[in-house]
């Protein structure tokens, strides 16, 4: 069929080579498609093609403008290189077992490894009087992202390896949760208190005792209700301001020249 359709000129090593004239003649009948073997082209200059051992369905569009030679592979079988790569999951579908998969486990055991620091740094801060409030917001932060973030993609690159779409859309969902959450418990209170018209009030941004020790019982929860007064609160707030502002500092200009902080400013502080 090939010599009486497409001209077959030479037959040499299993190389066909063929006629331009008879290529470009049209054929228009259900010969066009034969089964053969694999055609690959060995010249893109030339109209030498070779045959070689696999099962493909060969398309012969002979059309005067184009003189196109197509084939179809038909292969039914993954290849090797391919098969370590390609698995077939529970619900019979396949799917590609991307590199970057690794990755993501290791940034994702690095996320989990920062939210457990600042949980453990915001839960020490917790003890001292005079810190500031979004300790507090970040410790709850840690707490939310640890559970909804990285030990939920845990657990799903565990259980559900082999179900792709279920893992995705189970991450989407919980991770979501998590960035929301953390997003409201930053900034409730500053909406909250812009509404009330007392942002500008600083006791509100700051956690401290509202008693004194007493120094019969040593405790400021013995019931003594040695009550510290609202001026003394607020001068204590102001004073610790001012420790933050220096210490967060670390150079400061004087007689227009830049000059690193001195440690004895902060202590006199």
């Amino acid at each position: 069929m090939f010599g009486t359709e497409l001209g077959v000129k030479n037959v040499e090593n299993r190389k066909f080579q063929f006629s331009a004239e008879k290529l470009s003649y049209s054929v228009y009948n259900a010969n066009n498609f034969e089964t053969t073997d694999e055609i690959k082209i060995q010249n893109s200059n030339s109209n030498i093609i070779s045959l070689e051992n696999s099962s493909t369905y060969t398309n012969f569009n002979n059309d005067k403008l184009y003189n196109q030679l197509t084939a179809i592979p038909m292969n039914d079988e993954i290849p090797k290189n391919d098969s370590e790569i390609i698995t077939k999951e529970a619900n019979g579908f396949f799917k590609y077992n991307c590199e970057l998969e690794n990755f993501d486990l290791i940034f994702c055991l690095l996320d989990f490894v920062s939210y457990i620091i600042i949980f453990i740094k915001a839960n020490r801060l917790l003890k001292y009087n005079y810190v500031f409030r979004c300790i507090k917001y970040i410790l709850h932060a840690a707490i939310i992202g640890i559970i909804f973030g990285p030990t939920i993609n845990f657990i799903s690159y565990l259980l559900l390896k082999d179900q792709r779409f279920r893992k995705i859309i189970i991450e989407i969902v919980l991770n979501t949760i998590s960035c929301i959450g953390v997003f409201i418990i930053f900034s409730w209170d500053k909406i909250y208190y812009i509404i009330k018209k007392e942002g500008n009030n600083p006791m509100i941004y700051f956690v401290y005792k509202r008693h004194e020790e007493c120094l019969v019982h040593r405790s400021t929860f013995c019931g003594c209700k040695l009550t510290m007064k609202k001026e003394e609160i607020e001068a204590c707030i102001f004073n610790y301001i001012d420790i933050y502002n220096t210490c967060s500092t670390l150079f400061e200009i004087v007689d227009g020249k830049i000059r690193f902080k001195k440690l004895r400013k902060i202590q006199k502080l």
